[in-house]
């Protein structure tokens, strides 16, 4: 695994070049080094810093140098930090300004973006910083895997826009100290990871609130990326709760699964059971009721919450799905349920025989499903091979996550206030067509066996997430929500696109 490492340069001194000093660049280094080791984990050896010594004098060519070397010593897998406080140019081709003269912010942008690390991350704190491009937008092909794609290229978030100028005192600048401040915000940590996309939304906000405060010296972040999904910063181990399940087997049947499904005060389980050979009805009520008993004090909990609650407890509820095929228990195709429930429950409501399709067996409530063999035929008839099954999945997935970095992108734009929302609307629009196309096209793909079908649902999920994308800005939907909404709305839905990467990612490094 690679390491997250930092090049830290901050420039006070100018009398060389006639400029202002800018002795608070100092104090910047001093707060990103503190912010890195305490927040994200650095090692003093992972981070590099210029203008700490000399007064704050770095010279162009000596940070050249210095670049050149902590680049070239970056290991594939490393997620590499940038971070720049100093003077900056309203020039039409922004320029950050050393001691002795000044460097294109676009060649340095190009020459980090290139380097060998998968994962690169610039900061820039100095004025005008917005007057950056990021060339295009991250693309996949068909045989790219997730955990290549994921996190790989660049993102910039600088401090300010392109007509902004960066404002900072004794303690610092402000746009540094609010991204100090969110590099060490431990509720910004999820299962023990800090995203890039959270922590740059939460410094815009909190720079949008600043500028609210403070109109004589406003300032809002530009964030722009060229990078597949996030980054993700490990920050410290995360042991997630062990649901737990209860996998019984002897001649007759197999307990496949028991799911909680509890409810406020009412602990319910739902089992899936594969039959090994033929039952009838009655003998399968005695399946049903020798199960019950095995379940009625069972302890499988979805979270610690729940545990605390329920465990002890014996059960409320208990509903017993039965099928002939494994196959079936994938697609969720069953052939009858059987339902218990203890003495504290609506009887008369849970053992209802309204419909024809609902029978009590031996004292045992059973709904039948009848499209079950019509269902399992059209499964079996419709399942094949993995490679075929694998390659129409992914010839949707490349196509449905060009498609939504494109509007990612576009998002950011609006959100940097570069463009205004019926631009947004009229560029993200015409994808929707296209986009429900591969989104119906993945509803009907074929069956494949169960080694295959977590990845396959995995990937749904994701196509899914990706297809919301066209409920926000879509001209069809308009007048369904207001721009405050929307925007919500759409950051909530990226962050869950960027999720459902990190789990397929997660599946596929298991395969």
């Amino acid at each position: 695994m690679g390491r997250i490492k930092a090049f830290l340069v901050g420039v006070s001194e100018y009398s060389g070049i006639g400029a202002p000093d800018l002795p608070f660049c100092k104090t910047d280094i001093i707060n990103v080094n503190k912010a890195l080791r305490e927040g994200l984990q650095l090692d003093d050896m992972d981070i590099f810093q210029m203008g700490m010594t000399n007064n704050g004098h770095v010279a162009t060519v000596d940070f050249l140098h210095a670049l050149e070397l902590f680049i070239g010593n970056l290991q594939k897998d490393d997620i590499f930090i940038f971070y720049f406080s100093g003077h900056g140019t309203s020039s039409e081709i922004h320029n950050i300004v050393f001691s002795d003269g000044l460097l294109c912010t676009q060649d340095i942008i190009n020459k980090i973006g290139e380097s060998l690390a998968k994962s690169k991350v610039l900061l820039i704190d100095c004025c005008y910083s917005g007057n950056f491009r990021v060339e295009g937008t991250k693309s996949t092909n068909l045989e790219e895997s997730i955990e290549s794609f994921q996190g790989s290229g660049y993102a910039i978030l600088s401090g300010s826009n392109a007509i902004e100028p960066s404002y900072g005192g004794s303690n610092g600048s402000i746009f540094t100290n609010i991204l100090c401040d969110g590099l060490t915000n431990k509720f910004l940590i999820k299962k023990g990871e800090l995203s890039l996309y959270d922590l740059q939304l939460w410094v815009k906000r909190l720079l949008e609130i600043h500028t609210l405060n403070n109109p004589d010296t406003p300032q809002h972040a530009i964030y722009r990326a060229n990078i597949g999904g996030t980054i993700y910063f490990k920050i410290s181990e995360y042991t997630p709760y062990e649901k737990g399940n209860i996998y019984f087997e002897n001649e007759d049947y197999i307990i496949k699964s028991v799911e909680p499904v509890h409810h406020g005060s009412k602990k319910r389980y739902a089992a899936k059971i594969l039959l090994k050979k033929p039952f009838s009805d009655a003998e399968i009520a005695d399946v049903s009721t020798k199960i019950k008993k095995r379940l009625l004090f069972c302890d499988v909990y979805n979270n610690k919450i729940q545990e605390d609650r329920y465990k002890g407890f014996p059960s409320d509820i208990i509903w017993i799905y039965f099928t002939f095929y494994d196959s079936d228990i994938l697609r969720g195709n069953y052939y009858c349920k059987t339902t218990w429930v203890s003495d504290n429950q609506d009887k008369t409501y849970w053992y209802s025989l309204k419909g024809s399709n609902k029978r009590l067996i031996k004292g045992v409530h059973f709904e039948f499903y009848p499209q079950y063999k019509i269902i399992s035929n059209f499964i079996f008839d419709n399942t094949k091979s993995n490679d075929e099954v694998l390659y129409k999945v992914k010839e949707i997935r490349y196509q449905m996550i060009t498609y939504a970095e494109s509007i990612i992108s576009l998002f950011n734009e609006y959100q940097n206030e570069t463009i205004f929302e019926d631009e947004l609307f009229a560029s993200v629009t015409p994808y929707s067509s296209v986009l429900d196309s591969l989104f119906f096209e993945s509803n009907d793909l074929p069956f494949s066996d169960e080694t295959l079908s977590e990845w396959v649902q995995a990937n749904i999920t994701l196509f899914s997430t990706i297809h919301d994308f066209t409920l926000f800005y879509n001209e069809k939907f308009r007048n369904t929500r207001d721009s405050a909404n929307r925007k919500l709305v759409m950051q909530s839905t990226v962050l869950r696109y960027y999720e459902d990467l990190k789990v397929l990612k997660e599946l596929e490094q298991k395969r």
